[in-house]
């Protein structure tokens, strides 16, 4: 697909005056396309704009100059090469997003190689690692119009960019409307079918797909301590259970465990704590669940 280049591209070159100049990108994933923020080209690669071709109509792409005739060749396009320059030169130019009213930048990665593509990377920061990172390089936004579900939903304070179409929809069902509206505004050169590797869950063997979330931390080591020493207050405390006035104290000290259990049992190895050398001494007390 197409990221048009925004304003006079006889600033990036005098041969390119007049033309229609485009930065070419390929994906797997076009639902991610209404989160992307930049393409990003590699800094030390060769690009080629080309003048192409079709049905009629002239355009000039930059695709990288090691992924050119590879390009031609699937795109079914003959091509007059009109210039080169290197990536780096092209950092900061400013395109037009496929569809929405908005620019988005020229960066420079890393991950960008000639394995595939066209060396030019769609970027979304919140829908990948690799373009987080850079992204965070750069101080791009980070939108994620997709919710724990899997469903494309309308951002807070992001209204109108995300189109109305996938309000509701999941990514799977996203994918050939997003196609559909980059053939509406004339910014889909090709589309294929292909099979490639994809990342799945180990457990459900479901495909995964990725999003940026909010997260909290927290130390494991400075709460097994504090841990550890509740629960062997309250086992200590569970001998005197008999007791009528330690009744409500040991009732709410169990009661505590059992929420810090359930909290914090999923993140903490208990297995660990050394509780089998407490067991002299704690000979007829149980545990409980906080040992187990």
């Amino acid at each position: 697909m197409r990221f048009k280049l925004a304003g006079d591209p006889a600033t990036l070159d005098p041969a390119l005056a007049g033309h229609n100049v485009s930065a070419l990108i390929w994906t797997t994933t076009p639902w991610t396309l209404p989160a992307n923020e930049a393409v990003t080209l590699r800094a030390d690669l060769e690009y080629a704009c080309v003048l192409v071709t079709r049905a009629g109509k002239s355009e000039t792409l930059v695709i990288a100059d090691g992924l050119l005739a590879a390009c031609l060749g699937r795109y079914g396009l003959e091509g007059k090469l009109i210039g080169r320059c290197a990536g780096a030169a092209l950092e900061g130019l400013q395109l037009e997003h496929p569809w929405l009213a908005k620019q988005v930048p020229v960066i420079l990665g890393e991950h960008v190689t000639l394995e595939a593509g066209t060396g030019a990377v769609h970027t979304a920061p919140g829908h990948g690692q690799e373009d987080y990172v850079v992204g965070q390089q750069y101080g791009l936004p980070v939108y994620c119009p997709v919710d724990a579900a899997g469903r494309f939903f309308a951002v807070e304070g992001e209204a109108g960019i995300l189109p109305p179409q996938l309000i509701g929809k999941t990514v799977w069902e996203g994918n050939p409307l997003v196609i559909e509206i980059l053939k509406e505004h004339g910014a889909l050169l090709a589309t294929e079918y292909i099979d490639h590797s994809y990342p799945h869950c180990w457990r459900c063997d479901t495909p995964l797909i990725f999003r940026i979330a909010d997260d909290w931390l927290i130390s494991v080591d400075d709460l097994r301590q504090p841990l550890h020493a509740m629960g062997l207050f309250s086992a200590a405390l569970s001998a005197k259970a008999r007791d009528p006035e330690l009744k409500p104290l040991v009732a709410s000290i169990h009661a505590s465990v059992e929420t810090l259990e359930a909290l914090f049992g999923q993140l903490l190895d208990l297995s660990r704590l050394d509780a089998g050398a407490l067991q002299p001494e704690l000979d007829d007390v149980a545990l409980g669940p906080l040992f187990a």
